[in-house]
């Protein structure tokens, strides 16, 4: 007998080239591209966006920080004002040396000379220097924004544009007024004086008062900064980097470490605040186990004793009462017994071990012998 074996069917001819049929790529094989040219003017025009934002935020910020501490910086100038006056006063009120005393009369007059002086630094001390210094104390001038231009210094520049040397000239002669022709000394002084000024004023309760409200300011444009930033950066970053709870994987080896570090310290600081974690153990039982455990309960020896120590089935309230002798009892022991035979008018041996012998009845020892 013969068996007929059918042929498979032939394949298909290939398309011509005048015809329009198109071989289509599997679904399942289509390669995955990376960013387009739209996304990254996508992510262009809102880092661009961000950096406005990020520089209103900042100017508005520096701008009422600037104006707070000068409106304050004004009252406490007063206050130095009032204490130099207060100086002044003080020092008139003070007893005259005599003129022949030509030392003492130097040293008043040059005392004299110095809160003068002081005097009429502290009115014509210009607060721009104090608002610089609590500025960069709060960390404000260390956050400006790239590319950032104040609106006051080019309203200055503008201003004096025309008339630049004539500004320089009358600058000049308001400070020569002001300190008059100092020397390289006088201008290290000045300085000094300056400084410690600035010092001062600074530890005034009502400029503290405003440090520590723009110091909370500053800490609210971090925040803001640090989150816009990395929404931004989560959204610029394809799926596949991503897990599900918006974290980079991959390349982030070391962002995954860190998170978890900051985890595991926090779960550690938590249990010891409340009494959760591994040292709130022990005050449940001395072992460090759960109580039921100990007491032959599930995960326990099942024998319904207490295991303290190695191999000792002994009992905590025995332990915990236990009188244990301190160091040096027995020398302490032996020195009150020495003052008492001293009081009683015995004899006394020089050694601390000395102990009186007890008397016994020749009973005692009769009876001993015989048993």
């Amino acid at each position: 007998s013969f068996r007929i074996l059918e042929r498979p069917p032939p394949p298909p001819p290939p398309a011509a080239r005048g015809s329009k049929t198109k071989l289509r790529r599997p679904k399942d094989k289509k390669r995955k591209r990376g960013g387009s040219a739209k996304d990254d003017a996508k992510d262009a025009a809102e880092r661009k966006q961000h950096d406005g934002e990020k520089g209103r935020k900042y100017g508005t910020l520096l701008r009422s920080s600037s104006q707070s501490l000068k409106r304050a910086g004004k009252i406490v100038r007063g206050f130095e004002v009032q204490k130099a006056v207060k100086s002044i006063k003080a020092m008139e009120k003070e007893q005259v040396p005599s003129t022949k005393d030509e030392k003492k009369m130097e040293k008043r007059r040059r005392r004299a000379d110095m809160l003068q002086r002081r005097l009429e630094r502290t009115k014509t001390f210009d607060l721009d220097a104090l608002v610089e210094v609590a500025l960069l104390r709060l960390g404000i001038s260390n956050l400006k924004p790239e590319g950032y231009v104040e609106t006051t210094n080019n309203k200055k520049k503008k201003k004096g544009v025309g008339n630049a040397d004539d500004d320089e000239e009358k600058g000049k002669d308001e400070k020569n007024a002001r300190e008059g022709e100092e020397d390289k000394e006088g201008e290290k002084e000045l300085e000094a004086f300056r400084s410690s000024l600035i010092e001062s004023m600074l530890r005034q309760s009502r400029l503290q008062s405003v440090m520590d409200d723009l110091d909370g300011k500053v800490t609210e444009y971090r925040r803001w900064v640090l989150k816009r930033e990395e929404a931004m950066v989560r959204r610029s970053m394809p799926a596949s980097m991503m897990d599900g709870s918006n974290t980079l994987v991959g390349g982030g080896g070391k962002r995954r470490r860190t998170q978890a570090q900051d985890r595991a310290g926090a779960a550690a600081s938590q249990g010891a605040a409340d009494h959760a974690g591994a040292a709130g153990l022990f005050v449940d039982s001395l072992s460090g186990g759960p109580v039921e455990e100990e007491e032959g309960g599930e995960g326990g020896h099942g024998d319904g004793k207490n295991y303290y120590g190695p191999g000792g089935h002994g009992d905590a309230d025995d332990l915990l009462m236990a009188k244990r002798n301190r160091p040096g009892q027995r020398a302490r022991r032996a020195k009150a017994m020495a003052i008492e035979a001293k009081k009683a008018g015995r004899t006394w041996d020089s050694s601390v071990n000395w102990r009186e012998k007890k008397e016994r009845d020749p009973g005692d020892n009769a009876g001993g012998r015989g048993n």
